[in-house]
């Protein structure tokens, strides 16, 4: 990982070792002497910046510029679903503390097609990163319905795999699929907030801020690296060099405990 990173694992890092260690008594606690478990259900954009990658879909695109008739376009945003459980919601006087676990499966698809001699053959290049992740959300009540999460925080351990599709006139598919050498493992620093729509039970939550991922070399099981080039023999270093803005919408269901 870049130095970049580790400021922001730290800062998280910090955060969950200060809230599983701060002192609890049941005076203090809101949500019933526990507080609340629950799951969720959402929906997660995830902005990427993907130079190399980029770039070969711009030797592509020139290499076949005789022949298309659609374009690859750019990766950069990845969409999808996330699901997860709050493994523990509780109001400290009015601070909101939740700590979760969830899974994400997030996927940007492109599409290129070649017309040559009155045949068409296209090829689908997709992108997807499977995310397991841990976190912590400190907010704070600004109404009994209303509540800003000042912090958003969490550590994601990622797959990235990058697949390429070709389909030819005879109906012959050739699929190549890549997958990092190394596990990323990216952190995400943001604020959000949570509309209650039954008190404490059902909830609507929303999450922005900025993801810290890097994803280096791709290659299939047979040991084939992704190149910066169609035509090139020299090998893609990072598919992904550095994160974005990302954003989640989610449907709570709370326990009271």
């Amino acid at each position: 990982m870049k130095s970049l990173v580790s400021f922001p694992a730290l800062v998280t890092a910090a955060l969950l070792f200060i809230a599983v260690h701060k002192p609890l008594s049941a005076q203090e606690l809101g949500f019933g002497c526990l507080g609340l478990v629950g799951g969720f259900a959402g929906y997660s954009s995830q902005g990427v910046h993907t130079d190399e990658l980029n770039e070969f879909v711009r030797q592509y695109n020139r290499m076949y510029a005789d022949s298309l008739y659609q374009g690859m376009d750019q990766f950069g945003n990845l969409k999808g679903f996330r699901v997860g459980v709050n493994l523990l919601r509780q109001n400290l006087e009015g601070m909101i503390l939740t700590f979760k676990v969830f899974y994400e499966n997030l996927i940007e698809r492109k599409t290129a097609i070649i017309l040559a001699s009155s045949q068409q053959e296209n090829t689908f290049a997709e992108l997807a990163t499977k995310n397991y992740g841990i976190g912590i959300d400190i907010g704070t009540e600004l109404t009994r319905s209303f509540s800003v999460k000042i912090i958003d925080a969490t550590i994601v351990f990622s797959q990235v795999r990058f697949t390429e599709s070709l389909h030819d006139p005879s109906g012959q598919i050739i699929n190549y699929v890549y997958t990092a050498e190394d596990a990323p493992i990216g952190v995400t620093l943001g604020a959000g907030f949570i509309f209650e729509l039954i008190d404490d039970y059902v909830s609507i939550e929303g999450s922005a801020g900025y993801m810290f991922l890097e994803a280096g070399r791709m290659k299939t099981n047979e040991g084939r690296f992704l190149t910066k080039g169609p035509r090139s023999d020299e090998t893609m270093r990072y598919i992904i060099n550095s994160g974005g803005f990302n954003a989640t919408l989610q449907l709570n269901i709370g326990v009271t405990l």
